[in-house]
């Protein structure tokens, strides 16, 4: 099975992966070779990737942010069913926990978020411009909330792991 994770900074492609469970609305779906066309967003932000290296089985565990996923068995070229299933994921961020990551690092930049989302708010308050700017100081405080929760997640995952 082929699986390839997007975001804006990279690119993830695992060709050997044996099979992948996502957390949707409607509960966890468990993709397998051969599994129907499926698409949706993955609501818990986690994706666990098993895979076939050294003729041992590994398990990848990815962080998500704002993730949709799409499992296509058509080949692209014609319109028949692939010997392969292909799993495509698009998403803001991606955090690899199976890796050693710094905590340091992610809560320097938790800190770094949280000061400019004080400061982009201060803005907001003291602004009496033009709507257009009055939007544009919502959005930035918008999106760097939804980065605060997802820096939040990752370092208390990460010293849960560490434990």
């Amino acid at each position: 099975m082929f699986l390839s994770i997007t975001t804006p900074e990279h690119l993830y492609v695992q060709p050997n992966s044996l099979r992948i469970k996502a957390g949707l609305t409607s509960g966890v779906a468990e993709i397998y070779n051969k599994h129907q066309n499926l698409a949706g967003r993955i609501e818990n932000d986690f994706l666990e990737v098993y895979s076939f290296n050294d003729n041992k089985e590994e398990k990848s565990l990815y962080l998500l942010q704002n993730a949709i996923f799409v499992v296509n068995n058509k080949n692209l070229e014609e319109d028949e069913i692939s010997d392969e299933t292909s799993v495509f994921v698009y998403a803001k961020k991606l955090l690899d926990l199976s890796k050693n990551i710094s905590v340091d690092s992610l809560e320097l930049e938790l800190k770094e978020k949280n000061q400019n989302l004080k400061e982009a708010i201060q803005k907001l308050k003291s602004e009496n411009s033009d709507e257009n700017n009055f939007e544009l100081l919502r959005s930035k405080a918008l999106i760097l909330q939804e980065d605060i929760l997802f820096l939040e997640k990752a370092c208390s995952l990460i010293k849960e792991k560490a434990r």
